[in-house]
């Protein structure tokens, strides 16, 4: 299947929690395989990144479907409740010359908050900057509801402030979590 197909199955995988995981993880193994094959039989998964990567970097209209696939990919391993699968699709996009998207980003911190790590999403948070990403609403929104979560309200606050410097406008949810707290 193409990579539009292949992000529309991940899409799919991701309605279905945990249950999609197994499935989507065969998809995506799939796909790292076909584009391996594109150069060379591949024996090893470190060696089927190196291919992905490779296939990846300077062609421009693939970079943009992969970006989609391993979004939609992301998806999946947030509802599974798995970080590090999360941080390796980051860090492939990243090999395959990609810049992580704000989808990315906030589904990384996503898949943390999911299974009480709210340390590793702060760190996501604090990194997403530099890493060229701009947080946008539902960024905020995210980092906001954890900490409203935790209960850490000098911090929601000073992130609602550094929002409005930013001038991103906040969602209704995110209104109702403030008027919450």
């Amino acid at each position: 299947p193409d990579l539009s197909t292949l992000t529309a199955m991940f899409s799919a995988c991701a309605v279905h929690g945990t249950a999609g995981l197994p499935y989507a993880n065969e998809i995506f193994r799939q796909l790292e395989m076909d584009m391996a094959s594109a150069r060379k039989q591949l024996h090893a998964m470190a060696v089927a990144d190196d291919a992905v990567v490779s296939v990846a970097q300077g062609n421009p209209n693939l970079q943009g479907e992969l970006l989609a696939a391993y979004s939609s990919y992301m998806k999946v391993l947030v509802e599974s409740g798995d970080p590090a699968g999360a941080e390796r699709v980051v860090g492939l996009a990243k090999r395959s010359g990609l810049t992580p998207d704000i989808v990315m980003m906030t589904s990384l911190m996503k898949a943390h908050i999911k299974v009480g790590d709210t340390r590793g999403a702060w760190r996501e948070w604090i990194l997403m900057p530099r890493r060229g990403v701009e947080p946008d609403a539902v960024a905020y929104a995210t980092v906001i509801n954890m900490c409203a979560a935790k209960g850490e309200l000098e911090r929601v606050f000073s992130l609602w402030d550094q929002m409005h410097q930013m001038k991103v406008e906040p969602t209704p949810h995110l209104y109702n979590t403030i008027i919450r707290e």
